[in-house]
């Protein structure tokens, strides 16, 4: 008799709310002059509470619909002569609703999901529901972020008249500040350095650094350059990969670090990477010497084999450097002793390198290191903010038919 009145009681919220949002659904059938005039028919305050008494996924998604419904009459509205800022006043507070249905619907996750699972069980997966690791990571970031950065977020978006997003939301995402390991004893004659750059982002950024790993100012690695000298050899060579927007920083850094400027490589990444002066397909590896910072290879003809400009594809772990560079090292550097600082876990940890950064299993863990590792250590992989996809309530279904 419970479950009946909860369903009862579920199906009057999801009636009640398609009644809110009816009048301007049908705005699209009347002259364009009243589309605005349309929203103010919305319950907002409505919405906001079948939000916040939502249970289960068909519900959020039903919100979720009614919600783009008013979005599509909005963006229609907001091409009209005199009706942009009433528009865009109406597209935010949509998605601010829409970022308080992904919070909501990683609350449900949390109770219900289990990462594994077998068809044979009654627990829920995340493929019964649709859903990806890079949604549910997207979600969980989301969750993470306090309510009240949020919602100083869409006021400061409101004051201006400026359109909000669940992407510029995710940028006030960052990962924790982690403790720094110790620096290994020993000196280098190679150093590999993949700094993580601190950006000036303007907001709505997708896919910022912060979401993936803490990032440093320019002034803080500067101030490494006392712990950095003492890695290197009286003839060391210091290869810095600088993005290309970040190049007067780099050679400042690398200065700081004691070691003069030589040349650069450059990777040719491919892929699309849209920057405000075009589509940035390159990232450069500044190297510096200390003392003699030549190839210790006698042999020259190999020494020219290798391009200034190598193109490698993008790997699947955001930032991750391709091996081809170490590769390189190893060839025109050989027997040497190199590190890498500031590295990520490699799939295989190669042989004569040291690795020194707190995205490393071992130094997390304080275990010794091993020799091949699988997982990077980060959040699931992901990381671009995925476009929403529908979810499925596959639970009820999958419980019947478990009988």
């Amino acid at each position: 008799m419970s479950e009946s009145r909860d369903f009862d009681r579920n199906e009057s919220r999801k009636g009640a709310a398609a009644q809110r949002v009816a009048g301007v659904r049908d705005s699209t059938q009347t002259s364009s002059g009243d589309l605005v005039k349309r929203s103010s028919l919305v319950d907002w305050n409505g919405i906001a509470r079948d939000i916040d008494a939502a249970r289960d996924i068909d519900t959020l998604e039903k919100l979720r619909f009614q919600i783009g419904s008013i979005q599509g009459v909005m963006e229609a509205a907001k091409r009209l002569r005199g009706q942009r800022e009433k528009a865009i006043l109406a597209l935010n507070k949509c998605q601010e609703y829409l970022v308080q249905i992904d919070r909501k619907l990683c609350e449900w996750m949390q109770e219900h999901i289990t990462q594994g699972g077998t068809p044979e069980s009654h627990e829920t997966t995340l493929a019964q529901i649709n859903c990806t690791k890079s949604e549910h990571q997207r979600l969980k970031m989301l969750a993470s972020i306090p309510q009240d950065r949020i919602d100083e977020y869409f006021r400061q978006a409101n004051e201006v008249v400026r359109e909000a997003s669940r992407s510029g939301v995710l940028h006030l995402y960052s990962v924790p500040p982690q403790p720094s390991p110790p620096l290994p004893a020993g000196k280098f004659r190679v150093i590999l350095s993949d700094n993580p750059w601190e950006y000036e982002h303007t907001p709505g950024r997708i896919n910022p650094p912060e979401a993936h790993y803490p990032t440093m100012s320019t002034e803080e690695m500067c101030a490494m350059g006392d712990k950095i000298s003492a890695l290197a050899a009286k003839d060391c060579t210091l290869f810095m990969w600088v993005p290309p927007c970040k190049l007067p920083e780099g050679l400042k850094v690398l200065a700081a670090w004691g070691f003069e400027w030589v040349t650069q490589k450059v990777w040719d990444k491919g892929g699309r990477n849209m920057g405000p002066y075009g589509n940035v397909v390159h990232e450069n590896l500044l190297i510096g010497k200390r003392g003699s910072g030549t190839p210790t290879t006698t042999n020259k003809k190999l020494i020219q084999s290798f391009d200034s400009i190598q193109r490698c594809p993008k790997t699947r772990t955001h930032s991750q450097k391709p091996v081809t560079y170490h590769e390189m090292i190893e060839k025109l550097w050989p027997g040497q002793k190199y590190i890498e600082l500031f590295a990520r876990e490699p799939e295989h940890r190669r042989k004569g390198w040291k690795y020194w950064g707190n995205e490393l299993e071992d130094l997390l863990s304080g275990s010794s290191p091993g020799g091949t590792r699988t997982r990077n250590n980060q959040p699931l992989h992901v990381v671009r903010p995925a476009k929403v996809v529908p979810f499925r309530n596959d639970l009820a279904r999958t419980k019947a038919a478990s009988g």
